[in-house]
């Protein structure tokens, strides 16, 4: 009885390739929820090339320490995914633009840390939580395309250097469905000269006691 129902067979923690590759026969066609670690298996391991061509099936794609290797594989299309949460573990590798095949139509949460990205992403609709930190400063204007393609985000947490890089004077990008936004000192005050935050909305602020202004 276990065994012929495939949502139970759904969660693939990569701890070994025997069980993945059970736990991928068993689910059938059912969309899976991936979780993959360097710490778990080292990415010279050829299971990884393998588990990516089950990307047309992803449900969640959870990657923790990935580093620069990531770069090397083919995309793959995933328009199912929904969540996807990246942590870099301070190798800050850069996640290329042809990632998923840019196919993120479905996305309901996007989490970055420690990852490199230019976010030129777009087709957001769907995602409603979104959250970048690491170190490489990002222009104004491509947060700004990003919120822009993104209509319906209601959290947001930012802890990311910004520039006033294409800004643009007098730009305003809405953010009508925000309910929790929060920034860290390093973001720049500038880019709140460009948001519209509907009243109501929870925003919390860290901020550096030492710099003017």
């Amino acid at each position: 009885m276990f065994v012929s129902r495939p949502s139970l067979w759904t969660h693939l923690d990569c701890m070994n390739l025997g069980k993945t590759r059970v736990y991928l026969e068993r689910s059938k066609s059912s969309p899976i929820d991936l979780s993959l670690g360097i710490d778990r298996l080292p990415f010279s391991d050829p299971f990884f090339k393998f588990i990516l061509h089950a990307a047309g099936r992803l449900k969640s794609l959870v990657l923790y320490g990935i580093p620069p290797v990531i770069t090397a594989y083919p995309s793959r299309s995933a328009p199912f995914v929904e969540t996807l949460a990246i942590c870099g573990d301070g190798f800050d590798p850069v996640l290329p633009l042809a990632f998923l095949n840019l196919d993120l139509s479905s996305l309901h949460k996007l989490h970055l840390k420690w990852v490199h990205t230019e976010l030129l992403w777009r087709n957001m609709a769907n995602l409603t939580s979104f959250a970048l930190e690491y170190g490489s400063p990002i222009p104004i204007g491509h947060l700004l395309d990003f919120f822009e393609s993104a209509p319906r985000l209601r959290e947001v947490d930012l802890y990311s250097e910004t520039l006033t890089t294409g800004a643009q004077n007098g730009r305003l990008v809405s953010l009508a469905c925000l309910k929790n936004m929060d920034t860290g000192y390093p973001l720049s005050h500038h880019l709140f000269d460009h948001l519209l935050i509907p009243v109501g909305a929870r925003l919390r602020m860290e901020l550096d006691p030492q710099s003017p202004g």
